[in-house]
């Protein structure tokens, strides 16, 4: 009896408690995570059972944070965001034919039937509002005489959305003052326009050339005042016509984009004392089972470790989490150009 009791409930790994186990699967990653799990008892128990961990791994890498989903699901979060991600068509695909970023109808688009929800524009010329930059109506978005640098757009999608990329584009040569750098912040509330403001002027424009140096990324404690993407136009006259995407690091859970426009160029033989700028948009997918699975409470089973007949059983009526972050074929190391 005693050899079937300790058969059937082994001592700790390394004798540490399912808590300090789980701290230390926290800094192995999700991917590590689930090949440990996949072969031993004690930490498939503690990955399945532990919220606080899949919690953290959705927070660094979606920076997706909810205060009322504290007995959520949250390795299912993670494994629905994980699939939903390959949904996406890689930056590749979609830049190879770049017309397809700015035609209206684009099921990827996640601005098409976005609303402007703030703006410091001043008052835009008549026919070049805010809204045009988001449209696709062949008109730009041009600020009041004035305003011209830390303009703060903020845009609210029509759910919560997975927000993969980003796209600015200037107008052609009629527009005197073509957007220069810009930021680009993503939240599930409405920004912190406050905080964003350390950003402003010379502070913003050295973190953006940190970003574009790639010496900085986003934080990915899901602080939503860390920019995710950034900006940077080729000198005039080249920045006219200009356009860019940039990736969103990491891909962010939100509902809310916040553009700041830092500053636009100036020629010397213009006159231009405002910004201009013809596309700002984001790509993605919607999300609308996760504020469903973030209401569902986690069912807490420990059960024993079933063998590898009834995982491949299982595996075989569905994905599960352990094959999408076994699978290479998508690794976020590899500088293949997929959106994310």
């Amino acid at each position: 009896p005693a050899a079937a009791r300790m058969a059937s409930d082994p001592a700790p790994i390394l004798g540490l408690s399912e808590d300090l186990t789980s701290e230390i699967l926290s800094f192995a990653g999700p991917r590590c995570t689930a090949v440990c799990a996949s072969a031993c008892r004690q930490l498939r128990t503690v990955s399945e059972d532990s919220r606080a961990l899949w919690r953290r791994f959705v927070r660094q890498d979606f920076r997706l944070t909810d205060p009322n989903a504290d007995f959520a699901d949250w390795r299912a979060v993670y494994a629905y965001l994980t699939l939903q991600m390959r949904e996406v068509p890689s930056f590749r695909s979609l830049w190879q034919k770049k017309s397809i970023l700015r035609t209206a109808g684009n099921q990827f688009s996640l601005t098409d039937e976005a609303r402007v929800v703030f703006s410091d524009d001043g008052s835009p010329y008549r026919g070049y509002e805010p809204e045009n930059a988001l449209l696709r109506n062949g008109r730009a978005w041009c600020t009041s005489h004035g305003v011209k640098e830390n303009v703060d757009l903020v845009v609210e999608l029509p759910g919560v959305c997975l927000i993969t990329g980003f796209l600015a584009a200037n107008g052609g040569r009629h527009f005197s003052a073509p957007l220069k750098e810009a930021l680009v912040f993503t939240s599930m509330d409405p920004p912190d326009l406050e905080g964003a403001r350390r950003l402003n002027g010379e502070a913003g424009r050295a973190h953006l050339e940190r970003m574009e140096r790639g010496e900085v990324g986003a934080e990915t404690d899901g602080e939503s005042s860390s920019p995710v993407a950034s900006f940077l136009f080729s000198e005039f006259p080249v920045c006219m016509s200009e356009q860019l995407v940039r990736k969103s690091s990491p891909p962010t859970v939100g509902r809310y984009i916040h553009f700041k426009l830092l500053s636009s160029h100036h020629p010397t033989d213009r006159f231009s004392t405002n910004i201009d700028v013809q596309d700002l948009h984001a790509y993605g997918i919607r999300l609308p089972d996760l504020p469903e699975l973030l209401r569902r409470p986690a069912m807490n089973s420990n059960r024993p470790d079933p063998s590898y007949q009834r995982i491949h059983k299982l595996r075989a009526q569905r994905p599960l989490a352990e094959d999408i972050w076994l699978d290479d074929s998508d690794d976020d190391d590899s500088d293949d150009g997929s959106l994310w």
